[in-house]
């Protein structure tokens, strides 16, 4: 009982974060079961409980990771790249994801001996009809509205495009401010930016939404964010609750959210910026 747009970005962070530490190639593997924890077999994972669960497992014969590492991959803005080369939330999001799904994480590494990712997700047995936010059918859709997406996750990026368009929006993307700017330039007003609130180059999210405001002061925005209020320092202070959209979000949650905004008076407001 998941979000299958959100599991697929998660399983393609995983599979990015793979392919990555396999610098001279190598094999990476992805399974599926269904597991039955027994309470012997939940008090080994401190999030757990004795439950049935699906099990996705993505494996890599990669460099592996120190024990020092292990301990803090799942930390928000933790990352082993090079600087430039990502951003450190690709793991974070994935834990947030499948935690509030009901699941949890385990990762299984060492130096040299590659790295294997298991998300333990709670089993139902619901029909997919019978379940809330997986039919894009019964979320609130567009009525060919344009939306700018501004995300530096591309793996995430793709899925909040290809859901939007699925909902009958025009969409367009960028990876930082300075695309999104010069989009807006060339390609005239949008109704909606959705924009990440933590973004790379010259602009933040919050001060994309104040350049945008001087130049489309109609235009709607509304931010996303995967952190607490401190990820706001810097900033006048954490927008309005109906301008922002916490991660991980479902993709029903996106979706009401961007029609309530398009539905709503006004444009952008500076001051809850």
């Amino acid at each position: 009982m998941i979000d299958r747009l959100q599991l697929e970005n998660a399983i393609l962070n995983l599979a990015i974060n793979a392919r990555d530490a396999m610098h001279g190639g190598g094999l990476i593997t992805i399974e599926t079961s269904n597991v039955s924890l027994s309470a012997r077999d939940a008090a080994k994972h401190p999030e757990a409980t004795e439950d049935d669960y699906v099990l996705i497992s993505v494996r890599d014969t990669g460099v592996g990771m120190s024990a020092q590492v292990r301990a803090r991959v799942f930390e928000p803005f933790f990352t082993t790249k090079d600087v430039g080369a990502g951003s450190g939330l690709g793991l974070s999001m994935v834990y947030g994801f499948v935690k509030q799904s009901g699941g949890f994480v385990s990762i299984d590494s060492s130096l040299g001996s590659g790295t294997e990712v298991c998300l333990y997700i709670p089993s139902t047995n619901l029909r997919p009809d019978e379940l809330e936010d997986t039919d894009f059918n019964t979320m609130p859709a567009g009525n060919g509205e344009s939306v700018l997406v501004v995300e530096d996750d591309s793996a995430l990026r793709k899925v909040i495009v290809l859901f939007l368009e699925q909902q009958n929006y025009q969409v367009a993307a960028a990876s930082n401010g300075s695309e999104a700017l010069a989009i807006l330039d060339e390609s005239g007003p949008f109704d909606l930016l959705l924009s990440d609130i933590i973004l790379p180059g010259q602009f933040s999210g919050p001060e994309l939404v104040n350049l945008v405001a001087s130049k489309q002061p109609s235009m709607k925005f509304l931010l996303m964010s995967g952190y607490a209020s401190d990820a706001f320092e810097g900033f006048d202070g954490p927008p309005d609750p109906a301008n922002l959209l916490q991660k991980p979000f479902s993709m029903g949650a996106l979706a009401r959210k961007v029609q309530l905004l398009l539905d709503s008076e006004g444009g952008v407001d500076r001051d809850s910026a």
